[in-house]
C-alpha cells in the first residue's frame, strides 16, 4: 500500500476521497544538462513509494543520462528512465473530512512508482515541473519504442490492405466493442481502452476502427504519445479512409499539445 493511501485511510472512517487527473506533462525545450539539475532538485521534495513499499523522502539524489538514484536512510533506489515508460499521471485527491473541511493530496504516478505530497499543499508549479522533467527523459524512449512497434506493424498492415476479402469481426470482438462504446459514453475512458485492447488481442486487423477509437480515447486521458501511435496504425490499415485527412490532422494537433 502506498503512503498516499495510508494517509487517506488515517483521515477517518467517514472521509470521502475522490482522485482526478489535473495536469498533463509538457515537453521542456531546454538542454539535457539543465533538466538533469532541475530534476535532481525537484526529486528532493516529495515522498517516494513503490507498489507496497514506502521509502520516504530521499536524503540524496543523483541524476544521470539514463537513470536517477535516490538514497534513503535504509535504502538505495536506482530507477532507469527506460523502466518508466508508462504514462505519467499527475493527480489531486480531494479528501472530504467534513462538509467544511477538504484536504488535498497531490501525487505523480508512473507505473509502479509514486511521488506524493501527503502533508501541506505544495505549489502546483513544483508538482508540474517535476512531471515535466520526468517526461523530458521519458519522451524520446517512448518515441523509440512506438517507432519500433510501428515498423513491426507495417508488414501486417500491408498484408491486410492487399486482402480482397476483409476478415469479419468475431462475436467476442463485437461484445468488447459494444461494451467499450458504453464505457466511452460514460466517460470511463481508461476502462474503454482496456476493452479495445482486448479487441486487438483477438485480431489486429479485423477492426481497424479500434485503432482510431484507441487514439481518441488516449487523447481524452491526455496520453498524446499513445494517441499518435494508435492513429498511425489506423492510417497504415486504412490510408484511403474517408476520415484519413482528419485523422492525420489529429496527429499534428496532438504533437503540439505535448509542448503546451
Amino acid at each position: 500500500m502506498t503512503f498516499l493511501a495510508i494517509v487517506l485511510l488515517t483521515t477517518g472512517a467517514n472521509a470521502q476521497s475522490t482522485e482526478q487527473f489535473y495536469y498533463n506533462p509538457k515537453l521542456s525545450q531546454v538542454e539535457n544538462s539543465v533538466v538533469k539539475n532541475q530534476l535532481a532538485n525537484s526529486l528532493r521534495s516529495p515522498y517516494f513509494s513503490e507498489e507496497k513499499e514506502f521509502y520516504g523522502k530521499p536524503q540524496n539524489v543523483l541524476v544521470f543520462d539514463n537513470r536517477f538514484e535516490l538514497t534513503f536512510k535504509k535504502y538505495h533506489k536506482t530507477i532507469y528512465f527506460s523502466d518508466i515508460l508508462d504514462p505519467i499521471r499527475v493527480t489531486v485527491t480531494h479528501s472530504e473530512l467534513t462538509a467544511a473541511t477538504v484536504t488535498y493530496y497531490y501525487s505523480i504516478r508512473f507505473g509502479d512508482y509514486l511521488f506524493s505530497w501527503p502533508t501541506g499543499n505544495p505549489s502546483n508549479a513544483s508538482i508540474e515541473k517535476l512531471a515535466d522533467y520526468l517526461f523530458f527523459f521519458q519522451y524520446p524512449l517512448i518515441v523509440q519504442r512506438y517507432d519500433s512497434l510501428i515498423a513491426n506493424f507495417k508488414p501486417l498492415a500491408a498484408q491486410s490492405r492487399a486482402l480482397k476479402v476483409k476478415p469479419s469481426i468475431s462475436e467476442e470482438q463485437r461484445k468488447f466493442i459494444v461494451q467499450a462504446n458504453v464505457l466511452t459514453e460514460q466517460k470511463m475512458y481508461e476502462n474503454a481502452i482496456k476493452l479495445y485492447n482486448k479487441v486487438l488481442e483477438i485480431d489486429q486487423t479485423a477492426y481497424p476502427a479500434a485503432y482510431s477509437n484507441l487514439a481518441l480515447l488516449s487523447a481524452q486521458i491526455q496520453d498524446f504519445q499513445a494517441a499518435i501511435y494508435h492513429m498511425k496504425k489506423y492510417l497504415l490499415l486504412e490510408p484511403e479512409a474517408p476520415d484519413a485527412r482528419s485523422s492525420q490532422d489529429k496527429i499534428y494537433e496532438w504533437e503540439i499539445m505535448m509542448q503546451k
